[in-house]
Parts: structure tokens; C-alpha cells; sequence
């Protein structure tokens, strides 16, 4: 590991030592939500930089193997992590996100799950954004869905509901705007599906955009910068 004292994490003092120490202890939970699944990636390039990394590159050809796009990105590779072994490798070139596709190699384009990620107003208390997530859950019970919370690494949570990946990404994306939508119009003071600081004013906006191609949400155990 190079410069393992740099600092990637300023407001804690966190260096790039403390990292691959992490990954290294959550390896096992952590390869159980990325196996087989493109991902989008955050890097700290310290000094407070970052920069996210979508396709797949020759550098670090022993962490990453490309994953071939097809349709309207054709020529362009997406990246998906090796092997389990590869996430002690990741603190080395500052990979601290990783966000994970709805869908696995080799039918990515396919969603095995949904997500709504709720997102509060910051000044919400959690009991609020806990509320809000059980409505959510208790819509999905009523249309025959079965879901799961799962924390966002921020203020809010993420509802994950999932399917049998027959899903077009397409299909995904619309049946959970129009969830959204719903949610918005039934219970108005609480969710909201538009984006902007204005609109989720004491309210919670439900982004339902993790369910696009190459907009994944962050998985499970991954840092967040």
C-alpha cells in the first residue's frame, strides 16, 4: 500500500490504511452484494478530491474486468469487481464507493431488484424518515411486493424490493416514478417525488432514478465519502 498515512477522509482523519483495514473485515459481507454486479465507482484522491469512475479502464486489470454495454452505449465497457480477493486491492488506487447495478453479469439488462431511496429534509428526525419507509413498505405489501430497508450511509434509507431479473431496466424505472408519483399525491405532506432543495422541504423525496442503467445505488457495507 503507498502513502498509507494520506488522509481520505477528512472530518474523521481516516487515512488509506484505516480503509483497506475495513475492507479487509467486511470482505465477505461486502462480495455478497457486488458478485457479478457492475458497479460505479467513487475515488478519494485526497486533499478532499474525489472523482467517480463509471467504465472500465486498463489500470487495475486485477481489480476490475470490463463488462460489455450493448444497446444504445454499445462500445463502451461498464467494470465489475473480479473476485472477492480484489476488495482488500480497492484502498490502494482510493476506490471508497462502490455502487452496485440492479442487476447481475450476465443479464444486466435485467433488474433483480427495485429500489426507492428516500431522501429526508435534513431537518427531519429519524422517527419521521422511519414512518415514512414503513408507508412505503406497507404500499409495496398491497401490490404483492415483498421489501427490505437498507441503509443509505447518509440521513435516509433505501427500500428494496426484490424480483425475478426479468425486469427491463426501462420497466424498473417507470413502475417506481409512478410509485413515486403516488406516494407524492396520497400523502403530500410528507413524500415528495420532485427533486430540489425547495420541494423536499420537511418532507421526504422519494428518488426512484437508482433504478436507470448505470445509476446504481451504494451497496451494502460500501464507505462513504
Amino acid at each position: 500500500l503507498t502513502h498509507p498515512e494520506r488522509v481520505l477522509f477528512a472530518d474523521e482523519g481516516l487515512t488509506k490504511a484505516d480503509l483497506q483495514r475495513y475492507f479487509e473485515q467486511v470482505q465477505p459481507a461486502l462480495w455478497a452484494h457486488l458478485e457479478r454486479r457492475p458497479v460505479s465507482i467513487l475515488r478519494a484522491a485526497g486533499n478532499g478530491k474525489s472523482f467517480f469512475q463509471r467504465h472500465a479502464d486498463r489500470q487495475f486489470p486485477q481489480l476490475f474486468l470490463p463488462v460489455a454495454a450493448g444497446g444504445e452505449h454499445d462500445g463502451d465497457s461498464w467494470m465489475r469487481l473480479r473476485s472477492a480477493a480484489a476488495i482488500g486491492g480497492l484502498a490502494q488506487p482510493g476506490v471508497v464507493e462502490l455502487h452496485a447495478w440492479n442487476a447481475r453479469v450476465p443479464r444486466i439488462d435485467r433488474a433483480d431488484r427495485l429500489v426507492l431511496d428516500l431522501d429526508p429534509d435534513p431537518g427531519l428526525d429519524w422517527p419521521t424518515v422511519r414512518t415514512a419507509a414503513i408507508l412505503v413498505r406497507d404500499l409495496l405489501q398491497n401490490l404483492g411486493l415483498e421489501s427490505r430497508p437498507k441503509t443509505s450511509g447518509g440521513a435516509g434509507l433505501h427500500v428494496v424490493v426484490p424480483v425475478t431479473p426479468t425486469v427491463p431496466f426501462e420497466l424498473a424505472a417507470s413502475l417506481t416514478e409512478a410509485l413515486a408519483q403516488h406516494l407524492a399525491r396520497a400523502l403530500p405532506r410528507l413524500f415528495t417525488a420532485r427533486r430540489g432543495v425547495a420541494n423536499r422541504r420537511g418532507r421526504v423525496f422519494v428518488d426512484w432514478q437508482r433504478n436507470q442503467v448505470a445509476a446504481p445505488p451504494v451497496a451494502a457495507w460500501s464507505p462513504r465519502l
